[in-house]
């Protein structure tokens, strides 16, 4: 899903940043992580600016609608993957409750 981000950016002069949403754990696994993924970004799509966040909050869609108001961001992209009819009825998306609750414009991607 990224490569399709990519291609559809790549025209325009963009910083990305990727943002994990929860709590830090004492063994800096998460950092660790984003900080890896940070120089793979950098490694495989040359010339793109990317930035890598944990955002610490327990309410994602707060936390993600205070980072945006911060960080300014100009439009989100997420991805959707498959999920079977019960957790649907119960357990809404992020992106279809993101649809809901944010003014930023929204890139969906079916995953």
């Amino acid at each position: 899903m990224l490569d399709k981000l990519m291609l559809l950016l790549k025209p325009f002069k963009i910083k990305l940043k990727c943002v994990h949403v929860g709590q830090p754990r004492g063994d800096g696994w998460d950092m660790a992580r984003l900080e890896g993924m940070k120089d793979v970004l950098h490694e495989k799509y040359k010339g793109f600016e990317f930035d890598c966040h944990l955002i610490v909050g327990r309410d994602i869609l707060e936390s993600i609608d205070k980072y945006i108001q911060q960080e300014k961001v100009d439009i989100i992209s997420l991805t959707t993957h498959k999920r079977n009819m019960i957790t649907r009825l119960f357990n809404p998306s992020l992106a279809k409750q993101m649809i809901f609750h944010t003014h930023t414009p929204l890139l969906i991607f079916h995953g």
